[in-house]
Order: C-alpha cells, then sequence, then structure tokens
C-alpha cells in the first residue's frame, strides 16, 4: 500500500534526499518540510514546503499539510527539537504514526528507526527478561563504509554556513 510520507528534519547531509529516493522507487508520494536553508541545501527533490513561520504558527502550520497532503506518516531524525515534539503532539491527535531515525544509540555505525521516540522516549522493553527469551537475530552481511568523519565534517560545515546565509 503506497504511503504519503512527510520528512521534517534529518541528519545533516543526504540522507534524506536518499530516503526519499528509496521511499518513492517503492510507489509512495514523499512530501518534505524545510525549516532553514541547509535543509535546502541537503534535500532537491521536489515537494517541498519552507516553514519561515514563527515558532508558536508551526503546531497549526503543520495540521494543514498533514490534512492538505493527506500524510499517513511522518519521519523525522532526533525527537527532542522543538518542531518535532510539537509535530509529535500534532501527528499522535491525528493518529499519524511517526518515525523518529537516531545515530547508533543501540549500536555504533547504525541508525536506528523507532516508531513514536527514541531515547528517552523509545518504547522498546526495557526490562533485561524480555531480551532473555528472544530469539537472536541471524547475522547479516553488512557494508563496510571506513571512517566517514570526513563526510560528517563536509556536511555539518556546509549545512551551517548554509543556514547562516539564510
Amino acid at each position: 500500500m503506497p504511503y504519503n510520507i512527510l520528512l521534517l528534519q534529518g541528519p545533516v547531509g543526504p540522507f534524506f534526499n536518499r530516503l526519499a529516493q528509496e521511499f518513492e522507487d517503492q510507489g509512495h508520494k514523499v512530501f518534505k518540510i524545510n525549516f532553514n536553508a541547509g535543509d535546502s541545501f541537503f534535500y532537491t527533490r521536489g515537494c517541498v514546503s519552507n516553514f519561515t513561520g514563527k515558532p508558536e504558527q508551526w503546531p497549526d502550520y503543520l495540521e494543514d499539510k498533514l490534512k492538505s497532503l493527506s500524510i499517513d506518516r511522518i519521519y523525522l531524525f532526533g525527537d527532542c527539537r522543538t518542531y518535532h515534539r510539537q509535530a509529535y503532539e500534532v501527528a499522535n491527535q491525528k493518529n499519524i504514526p511517526m518515525f523518529v531515525f537516531e545515530e547508533g544509540y543501540l549500536r555504533p555505525d547504525y541508525i536506528t528507526l523507532e516508531e513514536n521516540g527514541v531515547n528517552g522516549h523509545s518504547r522498546i522493553p526495557r526490562v533485561v527478561e524480555h531480551y532473555r527469551k528472544e530469539e537472536r537475530p541471524t547475522e547479516r552481511t553488512n557494508k563496510a563504509i571506513g571512517n566517514s568523519f570526513y563526510h560528517a565534517a563536509i556536511y555539518a560545515m556546509l549545512y551551517y554556513i548554509a543556514s547562516s546565509l539564510n
């Protein structure tokens, strides 16, 4: 079943641009809301809106977008940013699932994706016995990326330079 997906802020860099391509290749429609020129610099696809209002206008703006675009799912990076916390409240009222990415807090070199929140907002079981009962997943072959610090540093510089200019 194809979804209408809304992307909010992603990690600094082209990750959300690539993710949107993956979603579109699977038949989903992807929309994006940018908050600054750094977001715009790395997201070069269509169906983009730029939120330029005041923070107190954000919940109403988002609610209008969710309705007008018939959004089924929201994806974002980090659930503690002010706009993302407010997005969670709006999405929750509308029964729209929200999926949150976070960088490797469970396993280094991995990006975690959880529905509803990560870290302190995660719904993963916190009782050790739960994991002792679970069957261990089969090991997968992982693609070695190597040291990505250089790319992360360049992405961050470009993002914050673009954000400061606009």
